[in-house]
């Protein structure tokens, strides 16, 4: 279980996460919250209705929610990376030609949102031309059959297949797949590429084989096309999910933020009014299964 004190005294290798105040990596335990329809009613009031129909385009609640928690997640890091400035909490976002989120009124500020499993986290990084990706995924997760795992390893470097099938079992086998596949994912959603890459141009070197819990992990190493890409990954597994940000080479490192509920919600101050015009899209949520 990821609790608060592991993870702001989380050792990885040579060195300690710092706290800095231009990156913020949060992330919360979506088993905690179970928002009333007040709650819910409150939390929608805040954003644009297009981006709560993007919510509810999920299937169930529970992605929804997830979906929720990684708008109202963005919304806490920007009143912290922002902190003392007279700027309002952002209530829609643009989205790019590959589709990831952005806030066209705040050119400095990127942030990447993932959630799998029982997490949901977002990282965000302040500055201009800055970079971030995110990316996250449940270690046992039952969406991901080991015939998948062998169909999308095929399409990896062949650096990276030796490395997959160096293991000694298929619980190894699975851990090496999904933390290639994370980092991959925070790579391209950090420059913005989509999936639209090969995914065998590029291609990761480890200098350490397993991940241990709790321990993170800041040396691996990236190229391109065969050449090295200098940016810098943090890896991490953390209560059976898997964990890899990517973000630029002069930004400052970032402690991991974990939050509760009531913590990121105090930033957020909705209305409350029955006759709000996203009460409808409430009463959508709850037509859906759990």
């Amino acid at each position: 279980m990821l609790t608060r004190k592991m993870m702001f005294g989380c050792q990885f290798k040579n060195s300690f996460f710092r706290m800095a105040p231009k990156t913020c990596l949060s992330i919360v335990n979506m088993n905690m919250w179970a928002p009333s329809k007040e709650q819910l009613l409150c939390l929608f009031s805040l954003f644009d209705e297009k981006e709560i129909e993007r919510c509810l385009a999920y299937r169930t609640q529970e992605n929804c929610l997830h979906r929720l928690a990684g708008l109202l997640l963005v919304r806490h890091a920007f009143s912290k990376l922002f902190e003392g400035k007279e700027l309002s909490l952002p209530t829609c976002f643009e989205r790019s030609s590959h589709g990831k989120p952005f806030l066209p009124d705040a050119p400095d500020f990127q942030f990447n949102i993932s959630h799998n499993g029982n997490y949901t986290s977002v990282f965000a990084v302040r500055g201009f031309h800055a970079i971030c990706g995110l990316d996250m995924m449940e270690l046992n997760s039952s969406r991901l059959p080991t015939s998948m795992i062998a169909a999308v390893s095929r399409k990896f470097s062949e650096q990276e297949q030796s490395f997959i099938n160096n293991s000694e079992s298929a619980e190894e086998r699975r851990a090496k797949f999904l933390r290639i596949w994370c980092l991959k994912e925070s790579y391209l959603k950090a420059k913005g590429y989509g999936l639209s890459v090969p995914l065998d141009s590029i291609s990761f070197q480890f200098n350490h084989p397993n991940l241990t819990k709790d321990i993170a992990v800041l040396d691996t190493q990236i190229f391109e096309e065969g050449e090295r890409v200098d940016v810098k990954f943090m890896e991490l597994l953390f209560d059976n999910h898997i964990l890899a940000v990517c973000w630029d080479k002069f930004a400052p490192e970032s402690s991991v933020e974990v939050l509760e509920p009531a913590e990121f919600l105090k930033t957020q101050n909705g209305v409350t009014n029955v006759d709000s015009p996203v009460m409808p899209l409430v009463n959508t949520f709850y037509e859906k299964p759990k």
